[in-house]
């Protein structure tokens, strides 16, 4: 299980008895299954010995609905949505399962499920169970959410506990949002330039810069790609420095399109920076440039680790230039096929190809490319 980004799940040893200790200060639903415990050993010349945990989630006073109070659902009008009162219960068979019974904000009953285990669809109101039923969720899917849905929903349960029949409720409100009618703007027409102020520490050395474009193509500083034989293309500048001021360096990148087209509005246009700070520690700027068809402009920001933000899926890197996974780049240039397989690149000869200089309409690997 992966728990690393957990702040209440603790792993350590202990060292007077050699136990390997796996606390859960806050248990969550998701923690009830199996664990596996692992233990490695240098004598053993790299074996390991594991052994299975199982955990099993049920209610503090018996069965219980593991709903906080007050919970708010937020669902788009005309989409589909779910609520969910997820209980303690895990039936072994259908008839162990929860009566669930909703009412809806009107004061309309729903019967999800029935005393044998049987499930109910209400199909002219759109209305089915929801959640996960044999986990022992009580929860309601509505296929198209309306207005008239909006307010205060009531998941009814009932289940046995010994020779008590249980009855446990609880709340959850549904807040509809109207939908957002998309609005087409024009595009600009002719050559735009648009411009990107990136500030650094002087400490921070930049070692590489590119642009992503529609999601997939790598445009490395001073180079130009087309996406229609020498036609659509689009061109980076180099990075420029502007000022230095309390010692803040300010540079500058541009970008320009001979046209904006539908596919280059559709996507947004990212700017990767990666460096090395002053602790040597490497790190990455997604700056977002989106709606670049239109005369407002927005810039958003994301710094992270420059593995984890600079790529799509695996990624490769090429004579120190990074693809994307599955991007394929024909280097005529050199007379090659180059394509990102998994972390790969496979690199296939082009056909009745002969070897060209540098003129600068594709991204350009060296000669001594490796």
């Amino acid at each position: 299980r992966g728990f690393q980004d957990r702040a209440d799940v603790f792993v350590e040893r202990d060292q007077n008895f050699y136990y390997c200790v796996l606390e859960i200060s806050s248990l969550r639903l998701e923690d009830e299954g199996v664990w596996n415990c692992v233990i490695e050993s240098d004598a053993d010349h790299g074996g390991s010995k594991t052994k299975f945990i199982f955990v099993n989630i049920g209610g503090r006073e018996g069965p219980e609905i593991l709903l906080k109070e007050s919970t708010v659902v937020e669902a788009l009008e005309g989409e589909e949505t779910s609520l969910i009162c997820p209980t303690s219960i895990r039936p072994r068979t259908n008839k162990d399962r929860p009566v669930c019974i909703w009412f809806s904000p009107l004061g309309r009953k729903f019967d999800i499920i029935g005393s044998q285990g049987e499930i109910y669809i209400h199909e002219k109101d759109g209305v089915s169970a929801g959640g996960t039923v044999d986990n022992g969720d009580c929860g309601v899917k509505i296929e198209e959410v309306h207005e008239n849905h909006g307010g205060l929903w009531t998941c009814r349960v009932l289940t046995h506990y010994g020779q008590d029949l249980l009855t446990l409720e609880k709340n959850i409100t549904l807040e509809v949002q109207p939908k957002k009618v998309p609005v087409t703007k024009p595009l600009h027409t002719g050559q735009m330039t648009f411009g990107v102020d990136i500030v650094k520490d002087q400490s921070d050395q930049i070692h590489n810069v590119f642009w992503i474009l529609r999601r997939e193509t790598v445009l490395t500083e001073g180079k130009t790609v087309c996406f229609a034989g020498r036609s659509k293309c689009v061109t980076s500048s180099n990075l420029k420095q502007m000022s230095v001021k309390d010692n803040k360096i300010t540079y500058q990148m541009k970008i320009t399109y001979d046209e904006v087209s539908q596919e280059d509005y559709d996507h947004p246009v990212v700017l990767v920076v990666e460096w090395r700070d002053t602790n040597g520690k490497d790190l990455s700027e997604h700056i977002f440039l989106k709606e670049v068809g239109s005369s407002s402009q927005r810039i958003s920001r994301v710094v992270g680790n420059p593995m984890t933000h600079s790529l799509c899926g695996t990624g490769c890197k090429a004579n120190g230039k990074k693809m994307l996974d599955g991007e394929v780049l024909e280097e005529r240039n050199l007379c090659l096929l180059l394509r990102c397989d998994g972390g790969d690149v496979l690199v296939d000869r082009l056909d009745n190809c002969g070897r060209k200089g540098n003129n600068g309409d594709n991204i350009v690997f060296p000669s001594d490319f490796s």
